[in-house]
């Protein structure tokens, strides 16, 4: 009888596999997020200054933002597992 955790079953990926594996879903997941922000907040501005609820320089401040909010995303991630390390990047 086999004993032992995960890393016993043949075929398991190792520490390393798994440590990259969550850096580049964590990588993926930031970049969506901030998309997403950034389509959110070009909503909210549109909707709001075709209604004439805000100021029409609060509205051009929120397309403002929501264009500065991608360019971050598109930071490298620095993922290092087992001495090595490699640059992510998400397009």
């Amino acid at each position: 009888m086999a004993t032992g955790g995960p890393a016993a079953r043949p075929g398991a990926p190792g520490p390393d596999t798994l440590t990259i594996s969550r850096q580049i879903t964590r990588l993926v997941l930031h970049v969506y997020a901030l998309r997403m922000a950034a389509v959110f907040t070009i909503s909210t501005a549109t909707i709001t200054l075709r209604t004439k609820v805000i100021p029409q320089g609060v509205g051009v401040a929120g397309f403002a933002i929501a264009a500065a909010l991608p360019g971050r995303a598109n930071a490298p991630l620095r993922a290092s597992a087992g001495g090595r390390t490699m640059d992510i990047r998400c397009a």
